[in-house]
């Protein structure tokens, strides 16, 4: 799967049903009208959201086209897609409700798209005869029969490309599950199909763990870090020997289990990447070695399909080959302030080492690309910075005599401390102690406000 894609369509998706709350919640409320006869101003929001795709030549299974699509305030949603381009090179079976006149077709919005995403799925197939590489575009444009003045009826556009002979495995499952709790053996479920016009005999899966998951071992799977990402968790690789030929569907008999080890708070995520096993690298910069355990399974689900030719030939789409689960875990965030305590006469410079120490689960930004934490560190009175440490910076939010520090670092380990040394001039007397504060700099909160500021006290001699 290409994340940076799937995660510029997730994006995409959530602005824009974040945009939908924000207008619903910004609204004036009025009194109830007719749903055909909306009040004065009142206009639809009908946006479609379509990736490319890649379809395998004609005798592989169909493959869905997803149109992602958010309603509000619309009467007769419907989408009014545009294939002509597409003329001679694949077919859609077009799901019921649609309309279609010559190459352009119209479709009612799906159940459950109100200020909601939910996909259209619409089964592609290759032309017989089409060429390898031969592409079109389809575009997809919102409607409906209240475009009003609040018109925002949002269009897309997808480039579908026939591709050439060989596998096309799809991993089919993911999701989120709520309520994990510390020390549950939680298990992220693995379907697998091919949509290509060739059988693949073996896939190897990549397996991503999040580093407080603990993964269950297994003995067709190997394990190790990233050199340099040891933030990022375990990676495992996993080889099953199993056929899969076009249309035929396998699953796990259990998922790749892991354990919730105390470290484990807010999303943690098992993500997976199928793919078939002849020619399949291994992820870079990672050392593998086995752990033992018993084997884990791959079971067909369906009827056994035709089969086809065995094909040692890449997969020809990589953007469907990855899933990943969520896993929601009820556990503490807490950063506690570290103070500290110095003594010098005026003229003399000291030295306070100050910062945060995680005492709660482990804050892990990897996937927001903020800072795990930081602290603010307001001076003692009587007192003037002479060197500043690595990561720290005077606090344009604040006075001048306030620095704000950032681990340098995505993560922040449980039991982990994060601390910097301040050189500081006695330049009179020190009346007021200094302050540390601390914080959680990015999505997550802290969940304890008593210990997120010390003291920094400062007794003059002389």
């Amino acid at each position: 799967m290409n994340l940076a894609h799937a995660g510029r369509r997730l994006g995409r998706l959530a602005v824009a049903a974040t945009a939908v709350a924000v207008a619903s919640a910004a609204a004036p409320a009025h009194a109830a009208t007719d749903p055909e006869e909306p009040g004065p101003g009142a206009g639809a929001r009908v946006w479609a959201f379509v990736e490319d795709m890649t379809v395998a030549p004609a005798g592989a299974p169909a493959k869905d086209l997803h149109i992602e699509v958010i309603t509000s305030g619309a009467v007769n949603p419907r989408l009014v897609l545009d294939v002509s381009e597409l003329a001679g090179l694949v077919t859609f079976a077009w799901p019921a409700g649609c309309t279609t006149a010559g190459p352009v077709a119209t479709c009612p919005a799906p159940a459950g798209s109100v200020d909601n995403n939910a996909p259209l799925l619409i089964p592609v197939r290759a032309v017989a005869g089409a060429p390898a590489g031969a592409h079109g575009t389809l575009s997809v444009r919102g409607d409906a029969d209240n475009p009003g003045d609040g018109n925002d009826l949002m269009s897309d556009d997808a480039v579908i490309t026939v591709s050439g002979d060989g596998p096309d495995l799809a991993a089919l499952v993911e999701g989120s599950i709520p309520d994990a709790r510390v020390g549950d053996r939680v298990h992220a479920p693995m379907t697998v199909t091919n949509l290509g016009n060739r059988a693949v005999q073996g896939i190897r899966v990549t397996v991503e763990f999040s580093r407080p998951l603990t993964p269950t071992p297994y003995a067709n799977c190997r394990y190790g870090f990233r050199a340099g990402f040891p933030e990022r968790g375990t990676v495992a690789v996993c080889d099953f020997p199993q056929r899969i030929d076009p249309g035929a569907v396998f699953k796990l008999q259990r998922g790749f289990g892991a354990l919730v080890t105390e470290a484990a708070v807010d999303h943690q995520v098992i993500e997976y990447t199928v793919a078939p096993q002849a020619g399949a690298g291994l992820p870079t910069g990672v050392t593998l070695e086995g752990r033992g355990g018993s084997r884990l399974s791959l079971v067909r689900v369906t009827a056994a399909p035709a089969r086809a030719r065995v094909s040692s030939a890449a997969d020809v789409d990589s953007a469907n080959d990855s899933r990943y689960w969520g896993f929601e875990v009820d556990n503490l965030l807490d950063v506690a302030a570290v103070g500290a305590t110095a003594s010098g006469a005026i003229g003399e410079t000291v030295r306070v080492e100050v910062g945060a120490r995680n005492i709660g689960g482990a804050i892990d930004f990897t996937r927001y690309g903020s800072s795990a934490a930081r602290f603010r560190f307001q001076l003692p009175g009587g007192t003037e910075v002479t060197d500043v440490p690595a990561n720290c910076a005077l606090d344009g939010d604040s006075p001048a005599t306030t620095y704000v520090c950032n681990l340098p670092s995505l993560y922040f380990d449980r039991g982990a401390t994060f601390l910097r040394t301040f050189a500081l001039t006695v330049t009179g007397p020190s009346y007021d102690a200094g302050q540390v504060y601390a914080d959680i700099d990015g999505p997550a909160a802290d969940e304890d406000f008593a210990n997120d500021r010390a003291d920094v006290s400062l007794t003059v001699t002389g």
